[in-house]
């Protein structure tokens, strides 16, 4: 593969990782966030929870000023099942956001395989729909949908997979959260390069990982990115391979401000793909 062959993806930030920065109570909460993003070098971004008190006039102004793009936007699974997605959708097209996605099953909605059969199935269903409007629907991974194994017998399918499986990749893209992954003891890069073009979008997290024993519950720690133990470089390799069209930065707790993490996370990565490009040069 040559640079010239290299489609590289567009870079944008998660605004969950700013929530501690902004109170979502208080007016001109996404306004902030955004002012946030974009101050530490970002020109796109992923919404979560909505507008917040905004309307959607107002956030595309703010996009427009502030030189972001919306890429995709965090929508929670009971509002895609109940169909309650509808009314929102004209805001999304007003701040020209075509992605949604389910970002997270409640302890109550995670199960056996079964349970993520039907759950593909379903998302197929909606992602039908949303594509009928012009919308594209995505599923983010965390940790427990790899723990659970396929039918007996099978060749090691987990839960994510399942699905995927139960969906079409015309109705349902991977935005894959890398650090989820390796917490499962997963191989991420090995993982995106198995799904390959139905990885959309690429959550880049980076944190301490277990390396012997039984993990707990939670992280003991996450990181601006180059700071833990992602392999992140060969996850930069794959997404390039496979055509990734965004690598979204997101840190689910930050030790000190969360802006001043996102501007580290970013100069990393950008050495990152500065790195991979060359490296396509010489091949």
């Amino acid at each position: 593969m040559t640079a010239a062959q290299v489609a590289m993806p567009k870079v944008g930030v998660q605004l969950y990782t700013l929530r501690s920065e902004i109170d979502v109570q208080r007016p001109s909460a996404l306004g902030r966030a955004l002012e946030l993003a974009a101050g530490a070098g970002y020109h796109c971004v992923e919404l979560f929870g909505g507008f917040l008190d905004a309307t959607a006039t107002t956030v595309r102004t703010d996009l427009e000023r502030l030189d972001l793009e919306a890429l995709a936007a965090h929508v929670p699974i009971e509002q895609l099942e109940a169909r309650s997605f509808t009314p929102a959708l004209a805001d999304y097209r007003t701040i020209g956001c075509a992605r949604l996605v389910c970002p997270w099953l409640p302890p109550a909605r995670r199960g056996g395989v079964e349970v993520y059969r039907a759950l593909g199935a379903s998302l197929d269903a909606i992602g039908s729909e949303l594509a009928l409007e012009g919308f594209s629907l995505g599923y983010h991974n965390h940790d427990f949908e790899l723990d659970v194994e396929g039918a007996e017998g099978s060749d090691g399918t987990d839960g994510l997979q399942t699905i995927f499986d139960r969906a079409q990749a015309a109705h349902l893209f991977a935005e894959l959260d890398v650090y989820w992954l390796a917490w499962a003891g997963r191989d991420p890069a090995a993982y995106l390069r198995a799904l390959g073009r139905r990885v959309t979008l690429l959550h880049l997290k980076d944190g301490e990982l277990l390396r012997t024993g039984r993990r707990p519950a939670e992280p003991a720690r996450f990181t601006p990115l180059g700071d833990g133990d992602v392999d992140l470089g060969a996850v930069i390799e794959a997404a390039l391979e496979t055509g990734v069209q965004a690598l979204i930065v997101e840190q689910d707790y930050c030790e000190g401000p969360p802006h001043v993490a996102i501007e580290r996370s970013l100069r990393h990565l950008e050495r990152l793909l500065a790195d991979a490009t060359k490296t396509a040069e010489t091949e």
